[in-house]
Parts: structure tokens; C-alpha cells; sequence
């Protein structure tokens, strides 16, 4: 398949830019890239063939006879084609998890947002998870005196475990993507120094996890 010009200047093809000076631009931008690095050891030939078809890049994608009505659907094809074949596959029953699209995106190397996109042009269902993180970390964690799982959105801060070996944890789920984030906080000179060498040793000798170590924070 001949090379789509909207995918090698990485310019945006749905919907089309159309602007030919944001498209003479980014030429120019891309020729200047290519001509330094035609010495590449993975990608020079490529490079060097990309800026030898300069005049023909100008001619497809600027002026009267411009065809990038036609490039803009070939590179939709292109991009699309493997998504879409993936999703109608695993959509077969009419709707997606969010987690079935989440290692579609990192199996296709590709972004949440057009896996979603595609779906919906597709007539797929997104179904969002409904996982409850609180139960699973505080089930996770119950038996772990040294581990404070904190409450869905409640940051945790070093000063709430300074002078003490407790690692408090949170998260926060991003509402963009809905991906989990998480957050710790440690006093790096007890629980992440001579705190763990003493947790470490009670264990060896086999003394209570806790033994000496049940100082509470210096906070507040």
C-alpha cells in the first residue's frame, strides 16, 4: 500500500485538516526532520525516500487538484480498519467493557478515545466498569497493620505518617479515561529506612510485625 500522506505528516485526517497553511507547515516541519536523520540506522531509507517525495506530498495535498478528499478516507481505512474488525469481533454481543477496550487500545497501540469512538460509530454499547476500588484495596489490605487504606479521593500526605512506619494509600479514579490512579506517602527515614529494618528483623526472629513499631505520626 502506497504511503498516505496524512499518516506521514501525522496530520489529522478525521475530520481532514484543510488549511493548506497549516499543511504547508507541517511539511516543511517534516522535510527539516527527515533531511537531518537520513543516516538513521532503523528508519534512514524511509526518511530519505519520504523527503525525495517531497514535490509529490505538495502536489497530493495542496492546490486546485489536491487529492486529500481521497487521502483523508484511505488513512481512515487504515487507522480504522484493524479497530473496527477487533471491536466487531469482541462486540458481537452488542456492547464493550471498558476494560475489553482498554487492551484492545494497547493491543492496536492506539489511544481510549478513538477505541470509543469507533464503537460508537459502530452502533457498539460501552459499558463503564463498576468496580468497587474501596472494597478491593481495603479487603486487600485489612490484615497489613503498616498499610491505612484512606477513602475514594482523599489524598494522602506525608506529614500524616511522619515519624511512624504506616504507608497510608489512596486513589482517585481520572473521569476522562476512568483509569485508577493511585497514591502512597512514606516517611522515607522510618518505613522506607531503619522503620522497615526493624519490621524486617521482627519477622526474621519471629516477633510480632509490629513490635516497636507502634508509634503513632507526629501529625498534628
Amino acid at each position: 500500500m502506497a504511503d498516505n500522506w496524512y499518516i506521514v505528516l501525522e496530520l489529522e485526517f478525521d475530520p481532514p485538516v484543510e488549511d493548506e497553511i497549516i499543511i504547508s507547515q507541517k511539511i516543511e516541519e517534516k522535510s527539516k526532520f527527515w533531511s537531518t536523520r537520513f543516516n538513521d540506522f532503523k528508519y534512514g531509507a524511509q526518511f530519505r525516500t519520504w523527503h525525495q517525495n517531497i514535490p509529490q506530498i505538495k502536489k497530493d495535498m495542496l492546490g486546485e487538484n489536491n487529492i486529500r478528499k481521497q487521502l483523508s478516507a484511505e488513512a481512515c481505512t487504515i487507522v480504522y480498519a484493524p479497530i473496527d474488525k477487533l471491536l466487531k469481533t469482541i462486540g458481537r454481543k452488542g456492547s464493550v467493557s471498558e476494560e475489553e477496550g482498554e487492551r484492545l487500545a494497547q493491543k492496536l497501540k492506539t489511544s481510549i478515545d478513538i477505541v470509543k469512538k469507533r464503537a460508537d460509530k459502530l452502533g457498539i454499547k460501552w459499558v463503564k466498569s463498576e468496580v468497587n476500588y474501596q472494597e478491593v484495596y481495603d479487603k486487600y489490605y485489612k490484615n497489613e497493620y503498616f498499610v491505612r487504606v484512606l477513602d475514594k479521593d482523599v489524598c494522602p500526605e506525608t506529614r500524616w505518617v511522619e515519624g511512624s512506619n504506616f504507608v497510608d494509600i489512596g486513589f482517585k479514579i481520572e473521569p476522562r479515561t476512568n483509569r485508577l490512579i493511585m497514591m502512597g506517602a512514606l516517611d522515607n527515614l522510618v518505613k522506607g529506612a531503619a522503620g522497615q529494618a526493624v519490621q524486617n528483623m521482627n519477622i526474621m526472629f519471629g516477633l510480632p510485625e509490629n513490635e516497636g513499631l507502634q508509634m503513632v505520626p507526629l501529625f498534628p
